[in-house]
């Protein structure tokens, strides 16, 4: 818990700055995203298209099958 809140770990500053050189120490190696994948295949059809249930909404604005795009995590 930071000091600003009796803790002993440091202010609430330091503790920011910190996660955040974590953070992008983290997400800078490709090698950890790079094993994730989305295999559609084999999602139940019974959640293929959960906002099918509201009538308000466009039964395709959460996507549908197929829909997924690899994204390039250096972008």
């Amino acid at each position: 818990m930071p000091e600003e809140y009796g803790g002993c770990n440091g202010p609430v500053t330091d503790l920011i700055a910190l996660d955040k050189k974590s953070f992008k120490t983290f997400y800078s190696n490709a090698c950890c995203l790079s094993s994730i994948k989305v295999d559609e295949s084999k999602r139940p059809l019974s959640a293929q298209n959960y906002m099918r249930e509201y009538k308000d909404i466009e039964g395709t604005t959460m996507g549908s099958k197929g829909t997924f795009i690899s994204l390039n995590p250096d972008d």
